[in-house]
C-alpha cells in the first residue's frame, strides 16, 4: 500500500492554505469589482476562485448572483442551484426565488421563498417576494395572506403595504384596501396614500359600473 509521506502531506496542505488565501483575494477582487458595478470582470474573478475552491458555496452563490445582474438567468440559476445544494441556507433559496421570479416561474418562486423562510421565519422581505410570486399567479388571496404577514413582521414596509392594498383590493376586501391608506398617512407617506386611495376607489368604481351594466 503507498503511504504519503510527511514532506508530500506537509507539501499538500501548503498548497490547500496558498489555493484559499488567492481564492479569497480573488473574491475580495470579485467584491470590489460589483461595488463598481463591472459586472463581467466580477465574473472573471469569482471563477479564478471556484477554480481554486470548487466546493464553496459562498462563491457559487456571488458568482450566480453577478450572473444574474448581466442578464444571464439561465447561468445564475445554476450556480445559486449548486450553492444550494453544497450549503442549504435563507440567502440560497432567497436568491434562487428571486431568479424564478424574474423568469417567471412563479411556483418554483414560491416554494424558493418557503425554503428560504424555514430558514428565517421572520423575514418580512422573504414574505413580502412570495406574495409577489403568488400575485403573478392571479392568486390573490394567498398574495393577501404573505403580504399581511411581511407588514406584521414590518408594520412600516410601505411596498408590503401597497401591494397589500391591490390584493386586498382584487379579492374585494376595499375596506382592507382602505386600511392601507391610513396606515401609509401614519407613516408620513401622504402622497403614496393619496395616490393609493384614488387608485382604490377608481378601480372600485369601475367595477361597480361594470356589474350595473351586467
Amino acid at each position: 500500500m503507498k503511504r504519503i509521506s510527511i514532506s508530500t502531506l506537509v507539501l499538500l496542505l501548503l498548497c490547500t492554505s496558498l489555493s484559499a488565501e488567492d481564492s479569497a483575494g480573488f473574491i475580495q477582487s470579485g467584491n470590489d469589482l460589483v461595488k463598481e458595478e463591472k459586472y463581467s470582470e466580477a465574473i472573471v474573478e469569482y471563477e479564478k476562485a471556484l477554480s481554486l475552491t470548487p466546493k464553496d458555496s459562498t462563491i457559487y452563490l456571488l458568482t450566480g448572483l453577478t450572473y444574474a445582474n448581466v442578464g444571464n438567468f439561465k447561468k445564475a440559476l445554476e450556480l445559486v442551484k449548486k450553492s444550494a445544494d453544497l450549503n442549504p441556507s435563507y440567502a440560497t433559496y432567497y436568491h434562487l426565488g428571486l431568479i424564478y421570479s424574474v423568469q417567471g416561474e412563479s411556483k418554483k418562486a414560491v416554494n424558493a421563498f418557503d425554503k428560504a423562510l424555514s430558514f428565517n421565519p421572520n423575514s418580512y422581505v422573504a414574505e413580502y417576494q412570495k406574495g409577489l410570486a403568488y400575485t403573478q399567479q392571479n392568486k390573490h388571496d394567498k398574495a393577501l395572506r404573505a403580504y399581511e404577514r411581511a407588514v406584521e413582521l414590518n408594520p412600516h414596509f410601505e411596498g408590503a403595504r401597497i401591494a397589500l392594498a391591490g390584493a386586498a383590493e382584487h379579492g374585494g376586501e376595499t375596506e382592507i384596501a382602505l386600511n392601507q391608506v391610513q396606515e401609509l398617512r401614519g407613516m408620513d407617506k401622504a402622497d403614496v396614500a393619496s395616490a393609493l386611495e384614488q387608485w382604490i376607489k377608481s378601480n372600485h368604481a369601475g367595477e361597480t359600473a361594470a356589474e350595473t351594466k351586467e
